[in-house]
């Protein structure tokens, strides 16, 4: 879908500089810090977005896939004794299971009872973040939960071990929020638990642990903050910037040298644009040549992306800020790759008001003056939450529609597949999806839910997907029963291909052959 260009917007949103917006942003951001000032320690919310959140909590979810789920549903395509494990499912005719889905293969999936076997109290059960470590070609995924983090070992992708729980510092109850990032072989964890600061923790400890309810303690713990948002780890440098903290920075950029990970270290701060959300630091390497191998930050900063300059942590310069059009809650973005550009999105943009998901494309080519480019109008309703980028492709968590799978051909941005992990709807609410991992070399994607659990995909991108060159199928009422029979009789035993005689659609054919093509590599062919 093209984006819509910024110079097809109101002329009163194009404003290029931050003088011109001060007023409306500073204006929007003491209402928020008010509305912050009111709550109770114990529930002293961020920002609107998660007050949406806690108001929309559902109970966990049971699985749409599984020996269980499959008995339930006999006239389903999902024909669960011959998947290769207990809780995957290959996406035929839109379903994977019960979630629906294009061109993503769901590899097995954890609900939330089982990541919260460990836990010998009573905690918040709830879903949250998730992150990726690899470790000498073993793969392992961390998924934030009310409690604390559970970890799961998913070297083998159908047959996830869970290992156990670290348990939440602070309250023991826990908090709906929790992130987590990597530096070495270390998590940093940051929660809006109260008391909380960021434990660190090493997790090398996985490598020997046995599947089971382990419950780990924290290796050790930064105490400098306390309620904090988010965390982002410059791998590049040894820094964490804690954002959204209570007790530094006034929750702008709070900085921690952790190249000494068990003895991390406060390094500076930032606090000259207000409260920061989320935050994305790269060491420079884009068209801006004065800035070449400067460590710059990408903040999204409530209602602008502003960049800053920390390669000096004494002494922090912003280099520019930004507004766009409509903006409610800049919540969090992510640098293309060429450093061009900063694709972000709105948590509230389209909440109160139910319209398309909107992601918003800033241009960073110039860094003290980016530019807006426009935004790409998604498919539904669905809130966007968590953003980022691998090569051409952006992975979206956008909470009722799941994990969305941009292709980045800019200007323009191209849904390619998808998996929705709340099957009832699409709508503008905070249930579902709150983020996703694609990093791991192996190509397993990781997806987070707040009442679901953790999901192991495998995506099929465009240039993956093998189309059948020889006939075109004519739709036919054996369409069903000619998959269900191919799966059964190609997939596993390899004894023929597809013929004419199984009467089936273009999307139908697509799947077939994508089946076989590693036997029938005479009338398949790679096509984008």
């Amino acid at each position: 879908m093209k984006v819509i260009a910024a110079s097809l917007l109101p002329i009163t949103w194009l404003l290029s500089s931050a003088s011109e917006v001060s007023g409306s942003f500073e204006k929007r951001r003491s209402d928020r810090a008010a509305l912050r000032r009111t709550q109770t320690n114990d529930v002293d919310l961020p920002h609107q977005g998660c007050e949406g959140l806690l108001n929309d909590l559902e109970e966990p979810h049971e699985k749409s896939v599984g020996e269980e789920w499959a008995s339930n549903h006999p006239l389903s395509l999902y024909d669960y004794e011959n998947e290769q494990g207990k809780s995957s499912a290959e996406c035929i005719d839109g379903f994977a299971g019960g979630y629906p889905c294009n061109g993503v293969n769901l590899l097995s999936m954890l609900s939330l009872n089982e990541l919260n076997a460990a836990f010998t109290s009573s905690v918040n059960t709830s879903g949250n973040d998730v992150w990726g470590w690899t470790y000498d070609k073993r793969e392992f995924a961390l998924m934030g939960l009310g409690g604390g983090t559970a970890f799961v070992e998913i070297t083998d992708p159908y047959e996830p071990k869970y290992l156990g729980v670290l348990e939440t510092a602070g309250n023991k109850y826990g908090s709906n929020w929790r992130d987590i990032k990597i530096y070495k072989n270390y998590a940093l964890i940051v929660s809006e638990n109260s008391g909380h600061g960021m434990q660190i923790f090493d997790l090398k400890q996985l490598l020997t642990a046995s599947a089971g309810n382990n419950v780990w303690s924290e290796s050790a713990r930064y105490t400098e903050i306390g309620q904090c948002h988010n965390v982002f780890v410059n791998e590049d440098t040894g820094f964490a910037y804690t954002v959204g903290t209570r007790s530094r920075s006034l929750g702008g950029l709070n900085i921690v040298d952790i190249n000494d990970p068990l003895n991390p270290s406060f390094a500076g701060g930032y606090s000259g644009d207000g409260y920061t959300h989320d935050v994305q630091c790269v060491i420079y390497n884009g068209p801006d040549t004065p800035y070449l191998g400067r460590e710059i930050c990408f903040a999204s900063n409530e209602d602008t992306v502003t960049i800053i300059d920390v390669t000096d942590k004494s002494d922090i310069k912003q280099i520019s800020k930004k507004g766009y059009p409509g903006a409610r809650y800049t919540h969090q973005g992510w640098l293309t790759e060429d450093h061009e550009h900063f694709i972000f999105n709105d948590e509230l943009d389209n909440y109160s008001v139910a319209t398309k998901t909107k992601t918003h494309i800033l241009g960073v080519e110039s860094l003290g003056n980016p530019t807006y480019v426009g935004f790409y109008e998604g498919l539904s309703n669905a809130i966007d939450h968590n953003i980022y980028i691998k090569g051409q492709y952006l992975y979206q968590a956008n909470y009722r529609a799941g994990l969305r799978v941009l292709e980045v051909n800019l200007p323009n941005l191209k849904e390619v597949a998808y998996f929705d992990i709340y099957p009832n709807n699409n709508d503008n609410n905070f249930n579902g999806a709150w983020s996703v991992y694609p990093y791991f070399d192996s190509g397993t994607v990781l997806i987070s839910g707040i009442e679901q659990g953790l999901f192991m995909v495998k995506v099929k991108l465009p240039n993956e997907r093998c189309v059948d060159t020889r006939t075109k199928f004519k739709k036919g009422p054996k369409k069903a029963r000619g998959c269900f029979f191919l799966r059964k009789n190609e997939r596993r035993r390899a004894k023929f291909c597809p013929t004419e005689r199984f009467k089936m659609g273009t999307k139908e054919k697509v799947q077939i052959c994508s089946i076989c093509c590693k036997t029938c590599k005479d009338y398949c062919t790679s096509s984008s």
